[in-house]
């Protein structure tokens, strides 16, 4: 709750492909991914199945939060993306984390930019 902080963005859904679909192990952050991809290309955020109340230990009360149980239509302001983030914790103790926002075309095809040095992209 603390690192959100108070976002003009107002809420922030939470889910799992887990309660969809079962416990995929080594598959688990690529069903994710799938799963948030189509979210994006549908514009819609997928429920959480069979979700009834919140862990008593985890506190949401007072926060952006909360777990999606519904359907929603993803809405989008003027001018922004869709974007959401994925955490995938394997069972041999690796974990990931990815963000993925939608592509917004401005229309304007660009140049890119040439610094003389070298970019890594980490994939």
């Amino acid at each position: 709750k603390d690192a959100f902080g108070n976002s003009a963005a107002g809420q922030c859904l939470i889910g799992s492909v887990k309660s969809n679909i079962g416990h995929l192990l080594a598959a688990a952050g690529v069903a994710g991914t799938i799963k948030l991809l189509l979210s994006i290309k549908h514009r819609q955020i997928p429920p959480s199945v069979h979700f009834e109340q919140i862990n008593e230990h985890i506190e949401l009360a007072g926060s952006p939060f909360r777990v999606n149980a519904t359907c929603a239509e993803w809405q989008a302001g003027a001018g922004q993306v869709r974007r959401a983030a994925i955490s995938s914790f394997g069972f041999s103790g690796t974990n990931a984390h990815l963000v993925i926002e939608e592509h917004a075309d401005s229309g304007m095809a660009r140049e890119p930019e040439r610094h003389g040095i070298p970019h890594a992209v980490v994939l």
